[in-house]
């Protein structure tokens, strides 16, 4: 079945919860969903007619392994290989839900980690959409993660904080009220605890527009001014000179 929505018809309200729901942030988008209405994959701009069948053929393809993981593991339920596998289409898919079942059951039948497998969750985690359908249970997965503290995942947890911090971020520029304190969380974590991150200078960025949205003029001047001056990466240097000369002038 295809589905066209229009999130600004006013006659059908419900478009909206549907793009929300989904995390869709520009137009057009191409989602395909199961048949229980989970997210499978999407996509966001013109896709030629060639590229669409391909992508058709992909998604059938990745549906039709789920269909045979769940079979297998409906015979087999201790068959751990079967269950890290659905866990990663479901996490992958950012259906974080279903993805936490199935990190429950693997955690009793490998309790000490032997299939290494909760690196691989953190990885898909940090590649998986982020949206206010699956952000709780993805606070508790990283929760979890960040919990364990372990040295071999630390490059994906250092992208996961991140992009919880831009997930809140996004969302406090939308006037969410709880958010930036949220974004606060997640991008200090990121500065404090990973200084030799890729994301390392980008968040410090983030964190200072926080800190305004937040009121805190002063604090977000002070890391502005700290990456102006000190930053490695020129485009955040030029940047956070940017929104310094910006800052300065509402100050005065």
């Amino acid at each position: 079945m295809v589905l066209k929505v229009n999130p600004q018809d006013r006659d059908h309200p419900e478009n909206a919860e549907i793009v929300r729901k989904h995390g869709v942030t520009y137009y057009p988008t191409i989602a395909f969903l199961s048949s229980e209405g989970h997210l499978i994959s999407s996509n966001t701009g013109y896709i030629p007619p060639d590229q669409f069948s391909e992508l058709m053929k992909k998604t059938l393809k990745e549906e039709n392994e789920l269909e045979n993981l769940r079979a297998e593991i409906q015979k087999n339920p201790e068959n751990i290989k079967a269950n890290i596998n659905l866990a990663m289409i479901y996490i992958k898919r950012g259906n974080f839900t279903e993805g936490q079942t199935l990190i429950n059951t693997i955690s009793v039948l490998d309790p000490s980690n032997q299939s290494k497998f909760l690196t691989k969750v953190y990885a898909e985690m940090a590649l998986a959409p982020i949206n206010p359908s699956n952000i709780e249970v993805g606070e508790a997965l990283l929760d979890k993660a960040s919990a364990l503290d372990l040295k071999d995942d630390s490059a994906y947890l250092s992208k996961l904080h991140f992009n919880f911090g831009i997930f809140y971020y996004d969302q406090s520029r939308q006037n969410n009220k709880d958010y930036p304190q949220k974004a606060e969380k997640h991008l200090k974590i990121v500065i404090d605890k990973y200084p030799q991150s890729e994301f390392y200078e980008p968040a410090q960025l983030y964190l200072a527009v926080t800190y305004y949205l937040q009121g805190k003029k002063p604090m977000a001047i002070s890391f502005l001014e700290k990456l102006s001056s000190q930053a490695q990466d020129s485009d955040i240097q030029r940047e956070a000179n940017r929104i310094l000369g910006i800052l300065k002038n509402q100050v005065k």
